[in-house]
């Protein structure tokens, strides 16, 4: 397996390849924080929607978790009040 990354290696050279390592690093910050974001969009939706006793877009939000994240986001910027 290491043959292929010395392949790589002398294809791109040492300091192009290490130039990389800080493109994938910033790419996984990205990818956590949408993930973290849509997760913490959902459990706003779970949250709003218990305190306002509406169970049904509760668990409609918890089964279909891309309503909920809609609904999280619609939350935080003042569009959905429950």
């Amino acid at each position: 397996m290491s043959d292929i990354f010395d392949q790589v290696e002398r294809q791109l050279g040492r300091k192009t390849a290490t130039q990389y390592v800080w493109v994938i690093i910033l790419v996984n910050f990205v990818i956590w924080g949408i993930a973290l974001a849509c997760g913490l969009a959902w459990l706003t939706h779970l949250i709003s929607t218990f305190l306002h006793h509406n169970w049904g877009f509760m668990f409609w939000g918890a089964l279909f978790f891309p309503i909920g994240i809609f609904h999280g986001f619609g939350v935080w910027l003042g569009i959905w009040v429950f």
